[in-house]
């Protein structure tokens, strides 16, 4: 029978703190990892003679699947790699890329995938080409916009997921050069906007994990590095600088991916705050909300996650794929990942 994470028992209050989120970012790391990263450039362009996506990042921080492992766009399980684009005035779309035909990978240095369809927007994906240089460089072109574009867009997020690995970058009003009906063109996003890459932040979001001080004897600032999550296989945890009475801490979002945020000192982290009560706090609106996960790819697990206030976890089967709000004395019940049902239920 499959034993639940020492850190995620009931009854294992007396951890202390930092010590249990340590403990249940190792353990999720292999679920869903989050990491934002600064955009370079992003263009979406639709015309009547053709569509255009065109994502560069050069962050050293995006996140890199090893090659072989299951997150290999290449050969792992699932495998290949979806693309969502989130836009403030048009909603959700997506692209994908199969595994196998038209990927290929070097162990370098630096180690590369590289993905190459000639026939797009026709053949095995909309995308043309993809390359990833762990630690160098991320790009994905396309001849497809995804979006309508059939209005200015306001902000545009992106998310690139290989697996488990989700790495995201967000191009808001600073950072667009032009949004009119049928293109869109930003620079420079950063990723401080973002503390995770969950639908709801790639959606809408505003600065919320990063600071700055000014030294009293001196009229220059000094921008600290904020808070965000420090990848490592084996005990990623959280870490930078916070407002002041603040600190740095791990949040479970929705989708249950690992992400930072800025909690005041006074706060009990929801991820710390005892399966099934789960009484602590959130960032934003978000509701501390106890959840199950029965045993599947993964073994089962419970804990305590953030869910939007507006969702309830009573979506119909097949639909489940993010925590949602129970009555008082339940937790929110999945069987994942993916969850594949999901309603409120004893702990």
């Amino acid at each position: 029978m499959p034993q639940e994470p020492p850190c995620l028992r009931p009854g294992q209050g007396a951890y202390d703190s930092a010590v249990r989120a340590v403990g249940i970012l190792a353990v999720l790391a292999p679920w869903l990892l989050d990491q934002p990263i600064d955009g370079v450039k992003l263009l979406l362009k639709r015309t009547t003679s053709g569509e255009t996506l065109v994502f560069v990042s050069r962050d050293p921080d995006a996140l890199f699947p090893p090659i072989g492992s299951p997150d290999d766009p290449n050969t792992g399980t699932p495998g290949g790699m979806s693309v969502d684009l989130f836009s403030a005035n048009e909603g959700k779309a997506g692209l994908t890329v199969p595994t196998g035909l038209g990927w290929s990978a070097s162990d370098g240095p630096p180690a590369r995938y590289k993905f190459r369809n000639g026939e797009a927007p026709a053949g095995a994906s909309p995308v043309r080409r993809v390359l990833l240089k762990e630690g160098r460089i991320m790009k994905v072109a396309a001849k497809a916009a995804g979006l309508p574009l059939l209005q200015s867009q306001g902000a545009v997020g992106i998310r690139v997921t290989t697996g488990t690995l989700r790495s995201c970058a967000r191009f808001d009003a600073a950072s667009i050069r032009k949004d009119v009906p049928g293109k869109f063109i930003a620079k420079g996003a950063l990723a401080v906007l973002l503390a995770d890459c969950s639908d709801a932040s790639l959606g809408g979001g505003t600065p919320t994990t990063s600071t700055s001080t000014t030294a009293t004897t001196s009229t220059s600032s000094t921008t600290l590095a904020p808070c965000a999550l420090i990848p490592d296989p084996f005990e990623p945890t959280c870490g930078g600088e916070c407002p002041a009475a603040s600190r740095c801490v791990a949040e479970f979002n929705p989708q249950l991916a690992v992400g930072c945020v800025c909690l005041p000192d006074a706060l009990t982290p929801c991820i710390d705050s005892g399966y099934p009560t789960c009484g602590g706090g959130c960032s934003g609106v978000r509701t501390c909300q106890g959840f199950r996960l029965l045993p599947g790819e993964f073994p089962a697990i419970n804990g305590c996650a953030c869910a939007d206030p507006d969702d309830t976890c009573d979506d119909p089967v097949g639909t489940c794929f993010a925590l949602g709000v129970c009555p008082p004395g339940s937790v929110c019940v999945g069987s994942g990942p993916p969850q594949s049902v999901c309603g409120c239920g004893t702990p």
